[in-house]
């Protein structure tokens, strides 16, 4: 299980570094400095079953994107910084088995795209 947790925490390492490089670096990426990203949450399902993760409530219009899934088929497993894809559903998260999530809460103005359950 240890192991699981491990694969899960590089994976999203590696899904980081790969936005930074893909994103023009900080400069696209740094979203915490604009003032438009609310929220992150990250999620990690290490089960071997899929599993639904119950969402943080958000206020004024604010709704979850999808940044990245590894258990999701590309081209819908990373989204560049700025064009990440809304979510159908704000209180919760279906999650593939052995996979993890990064979910940005962004206001409506921030993100126009598509969406994504």
């Amino acid at each position: 299980m240890n192991l699981y947790l491990a694969l899960a925490f590089f994976g999203v390492a590696a899904i980081i570094a790969l936005s930074l490089k893909t994103a023009n670096a900080w400069r696209k990426f740094v979203i915490l400095g604009r003032g438009k990203l609310q929220s992150v949450n990250l999620l990690f399902n290490a089960s071997a079953e899929e599993a639904d993760f119950r969402l943080p409530p958000m206020q004024d219009g604010v709704r979850w994107h999808l940044a990245a899934d590894t258990g999701r088929e590309a081209p819908q497993d990373l989204f560049v910084a700025g064009e990440e894809s809304l979510l159908d559903s704000p209180e919760v998260y279906h999650a593939g088995q052995r996979s993890s999530a990064i979910l940005l809460a962004r206001p409506p103005a921030a993100r126009v795209g598509s969406s994504v359950s």
